[in-house]
C-alpha cells in the first residue's frame, strides 16, 4: 500500500517526539525549515501537522507556532486526558476536601 508523503513526514515527526528530539510544550521548526529539511512543499508539510494536530500530538497557535502537547507515552498509547495523566504521575493531580459553613 501506498503511504502519501504528508503522512510519512507526520510518522518521522511524531518519532522525534517520542524519541525525546522534541519535548512537550517545544516549539517545531516553521513550516518553513520543516519544507527543506524533508525537501518538499510548506503545504505537504502542513498537512503532516494538520494530521498531528488531529491525533493531539500538537497544537498549532496562530502566529506563533505549533507545540508539542502529547507526551511520549500518550503517544505509544493512543490516549491522552486526565486518565493517563494520573497513571504516569499519581501525584499530579490532588483533591482536598473543602466545607463550606
Amino acid at each position: 500500500m501506498v503511504k502519501y508523503l504528508y503522512v510519512e513526514i507526520a510518522e518521522a515527526l511524531r518519532d522525534d517526539i517520542q524519541k525525546g528530539v522534541y519535548g512537550i510544550h517545544q516549539k517545531l521548526p516553521s513550516e518553513t525549515d520543516l519544507a527543506n529539511q524533508f525537501s518538499t512543499t510548506r503545504l505537504t508539510i502542513r498537512k503532516a501537522i494538520d494530521l498531528l494536530v488531529k491525533q493531539h500530538v500538537v497544537v498549532r497557535d496562530r502566529n506563533r507556532g505549533t507545540y508539542v502537547l502529547a507526551t511520549q507515552s500518550k503517544i505509544s498509547s493512543g490516549s491522552s486526558g486526565l486518565v493517563v495523566d494520573c497513571k504516569i504521575n499519581p501525584n499530579a493531580v490532588r483533591t482536598k476536601k473543602i466545607s463550606f459553613l
